[in-house]
């Protein structure tokens, strides 16, 4: 299993977790955006992510794209409990909303009709136990979205552009550095941290 990756890999790793990090700032009640531009980024994120699934799945995962897993499985269980308008009134997007999910699936089997990437996958977290929470780790910047859906002023801007930076810190190091001990710290601090900001802010 590989133990670190170079500067510009990590870096770019930690992209979709800023994106999905600004998503708060634009989906929210905090800035009024255009809709181009807010629906653009809050899709665009959620199709990285699925796009980054994929890619994983045909490269038998290696830990850059393991975060997509956990996002795409628990994003679309959160999904199943939005409710949509429809023409009938409000309605429960229930099983409907695991489609992208299901879809980004029979594209990886289709592409690569193999069970190798399960069994790396399952190695893998048998070798390491972060990339379990790794995995989990993509999901953070949608909580942290979900914490501030309330919130309405300007102030906290600045504030949601911090906890965005210190997740995608904890993203960069875990991948680049070749410590296991460095990588455990960079995930426990940017959850850590990002949560307990995101607390005392809303208080």
């Amino acid at each position: 299993m590989e133990r670190n990756f170079s500067f510009k890999v990590s870096l770019l790793a930690a992209i979709p977790f800023s994106l999905l990090g600004l998503m708060s700032v634009s989906s929210g009640n905090i800035v009024e955006l255009p809709f181009l531009f807010s629906g653009l980024l809050f899709f665009g994120s959620i199709l990285l992510m699925l796009a980054l699934y994929v890619i994983g799945w045909l490269n038998d995962f290696p830990r850059w794209s393991i975060p997509s897993i956990g996002f795409c499985i628990i994003f679309s269980i959160i999904l199943m409990n939005v409710s949509m308008p429809m023409l009938t009134g409000r309605t429960i997007l229930s099983f409907w909303a695991l489609l992208p999910f299901a879809i980004t699936l029979i594209i990886s089997i289709f592409i690569k009709p193999s069970i190798m990437p399960l069994k790396k996958l399952a190695e893998k977290f048998k070798d390491d136990m972060s990339l379990i929470i790794f995995s989990l780790y993509g999901i953070l910047p949608l909580f942290i979205m979900l914490l501030f859906d309330e919130v309405s002023d300007l102030k906290f801007i600045p504030i949601l552009i911090s906890i965005t930076i210190i997740i995608s810190l904890g993203a960069f190091f875990y991948l680049y550095s070749n410590r296991k001990v460095v990588r455990i710290i960079s995930l426990i601090a940017g959850i850590f941290f990002s949560i307990l900001i995101s607390i005392i802010s809303i208080i």
